[in-house]
């Protein structure tokens, strides 16, 4: 045990590299997850039919690739056709948030579907654009829907980045592979990796967000449809009723 600590202390600052590397490559991955993601689940719920075919194509397609098959189309199959990424951080990055940008998607769309129906009839109907429906009254409602999927997904983003290995990034299971190549004491420096990954994911576990702050956000939504209409429906009530 006394061995493995003091050999520990050696390899961490090496390791803590590679560390930093795959934080950071999984942040340009769920960047990339989120913001495309987000484009894909607003194509299905206020897009035309040919944008929600276009997008739920693209989804099926992105879940149903392995993330490493996808690794390999971007790194080694796109030079094939003049589209070369010669930096394989950001080739990786590329892959996993194509990839994650299908699950996203999914988990926008749960979210953008949870608050009721009605709401977004009724804020229609009083004169709100689809688009500002969507702003004001269904996306509040939705954040905490969102977030501890979308936390997960970043947790499984910082574990998926090990793939990164198979095009040499620099990223932490790299460095592993380096190392024991030169220790030859594979089992401390797995383990030692691992507690390194754990300690990384650590602060996306917290508790998911009470259901009492989605009855805040659901109320703040509604507040905000009739804070924002309330003025033009009264003058609209009062104008049937002078035609009557």
């Amino acid at each position: 045990m006394e061995r493995f600590i003091t050999s520990a202390m050696e390899w961490l600052p090496y390791l803590a590299r590679g560390l930093v590397t795959s934080i950071e490559l999984a942040g340009v991955a769920m960047v990339l997850s989120l913001s495309l993601g987000l484009v894909l689940a607003a194509a299905i719920q206020i897009g035309g039919r040919q944008l929600r075919v276009t997008a739920r194509t693209y989804i099926e397609i992105t879940r149903g690739i392995p993330g490493l098959a996808m690794l390999y189309i971007v790194y080694f199959g796109l030079p094939s056709i003049g589209i070369v990424i010669q930096d394989a951080f950001w080739a990786a990055g590329l892959a996993l948030g194509l990839t994650g940008a299908g699950y996203m998607a999914e988990i926008y769309r749960v979210g953008l579907e949870s608050p009721d129906r009605g709401q977004h009839e009724a804020s229609l109907a009083i004169g709100m654009t689809r688009i500002s429906s969507l702003r004001y009254v269904i996306l509040p409602q939705a954040i905490p829907v969102i977030m501890p999927a979308a936390t997960n997904m970043a947790l499984d983003m910082l574990k998926d980045t090990t793939l990164a290995t198979v095009i040499s990034t620099p990223e932490l299971m790299q460095h592993a592979l380096l190392l024991i190549t030169f220790s030859y004491r594979p089992l401390e420096i797995y383990i030692l990796t691992a507690l390194l990954y754990l300690a990384a994911g650590l602060p996306l576990s917290a508790p998911d967000v009470p259901a009492s702050a989605s009855r805040d956000h659901e109320c703040v939504a509604q507040g905000t449809v009739r804070a924002r209409h309330q003025v033009p429906v009264h003058q609209e009530w009062r104008e049937e009723g002078r035609a009557g």
